[in-house]
């Protein structure tokens, strides 16, 4: 999985999505794995419940404490650029967000490319369907 020059992604997290009626204090057991991300237990249940709700596009995302804001929203993706200032190290940072029945992978990449980015983690999401059944 890369971003729009093929390049690594800068970070990605893999998590389950809670069953229906499932208790929130278990919403941190569902994060299967991640990668270059500090994703906080906080940040994945808001990433999950903006998932579930379909309305992840109304306030902005937070991932490893950087604030993103969703620029376009897909039948089962999100796409989002980092809001931060000029200069810092997450200046040009964006973040895709693709979801199944079961799984919710992100991927936080440099530059622009928000569609191949998406494009490419859906491609991989399949291939992480045997991680959530073990995670179950």
């Amino acid at each position: 999985v890369g971003d729009a020059e093929g390049k690594p992604l800068a970070g990605a997290a893999l998590a389950r999505r809670p069953g229906p009626g499932e208790p929130r204090a278990r919403l941190r057991t569902h994060l299967l794995g991640q990668r270059g991300l500090q994703l906080k237990s906080g940040e994945l249940q808001a990433l999950l419940e903006g998932v579930e709700a379909g309305d992840l596009h109304r306030a902005p995302v937070y991932v490893g404490g950087v604030p993103f804001v969703v620029t376009d929203v897909r039948d089962g993706a999100f796409a989002a650029r980092g809001l931060v200032q000029a200069g810092s190290w997450e200046q040009g940072l964006g973040l895709a967000v693709v979801h199944d029945a079961g799984l919710v992978l992100c991927g936080v990449h440099r530059g622009p490319g928000e569609a191949r980015v998406v494009a490419s983690l859906r491609a991989a999401l399949p291939g992480f369907q045997s991680l959530a059944r073990a995670g179950a």
